[in-house]
């Protein structure tokens, strides 16, 4: 690669970056049909091509694995995108909670907020954050875990609770 002319190596990266965007749509497909192993062999593909993922090719896969009810190993590949250079977002971190709160482990889905504070600048829970949250808490019916959460709301999440969290947490109380 060190002798070609610059234009072929900046057109090998376009077609590897569309590469990618193909794979990550099928990963993203298979995630949204609750198809885990066919969204990891498309990921082994990537690898296999020699291909660095994206941050949406993790964001995806981390989904795969949430809506197929391994959370523990979505856990594992924030981890990984991390160490590939990536800072998770807010839509990761929700996804993340959202399978904690599936299995209704509020102690898990509190850790991933807390880790979202925790991140340099810190990444700030929407609304779809804090409803995922909410709708765990009602799950489990933990009014201490809601009030947590809104008590964080004016301070450092700045952010006002939609209608289904206000609700949500009317339900509990």
């Amino acid at each position: 690669r060190g002798c070609e002319p610059r234009w072929h190596v900046a057109s090998r990266a376009a077609a590897d970056m569309s590469r990618i965007e193909e794979l990550t749509r099928e990963i993203a497909s298979h995630a949204q049909r609750k198809q885990l192993s066919s969204a990891l062999s498309v990921y082994d593909t990537i690898k296999r091509e020699g291909l660095r993922p994206s941050s949406y090719t993790f964001s995806a896969l981390i989904n795969a694995h949430v809506t197929s009810g391994k959370t523990e190993a979505a856990q594992a590949l924030l981890a990984e995108m991390v160490a590939a250079g990536f800072a998770p977002n807010t839509v990761v971190y929700t996804t993340l909670l959202k399978g904690h709160c599936a299995a209704g482990d509020l102690a898990a889905a509190r850790d991933v907020l807390e880790d979202m504070a925790r991140q340099t600048p810190p990444v700030r829970p929407d609304a779809r954050t804090l409803n995922t949250y909410m709708r765990g808490c009602v799950r489990v019916g933990d009014l201490a875990a809601a009030r947590w959460a809104f008590g964080m709301l004016d301070g450092a999440w700045r952010l006002a609770p939609s209608e289904a969290a206000t609700v949500a947490h009317g339900r509990l109380l």
